[in-house]
């Protein structure tokens, strides 16, 4: 169900990248092409049931990527029509990628 085009906002926070428009590209190899105006990720992505496992392998803003063996994972909790997934933390020791993903919204775009 992840897989596609997602858009949304992150959350306010302390980072750069608080209350900026953000865009995800939820690849079917399991690659994920997301970010803001102010940088861009990739990485990959698995769900097991309603548990997303999400890795950085790189980022325009280099010291912004989080290792690659740092494993983010989050519930994803879905509207009944699977149009909008909001990303609840369950454990993610990156101190960059955390914040913008916590309790993140994305709505489907196509």
């Amino acid at each position: 169900m992840l897989q596609g085009r997602w858009a949304g906002t992150i959350n306010p926070g302390p980072t750069p990248f608080s209350n900026s428009a953000v865009t995800a590209d939820y690849r079917a190899d399991h690659t994920i092409d997301w970010g803001t105006n102010l940088a861009r990720f990739t990485g990959t992505w698995q769900v097991e049931g309603n548990a997303l496992h999400v890795t950085d392998t790189s980022s325009t803003i280099p010291s912004a990527a989080c290792p690659s063996d740092e494993i983010g994972n989050y519930t994803l909790d879905w509207s009944p029509d699977c149009s909008v997934v909001t990303f609840r933390l369950t454990g993610d020791t990156c101190d960059g990628r955390r914040p913008a993903l916590s309790d993140l919204r994305l709505t489907r775009t196509s």
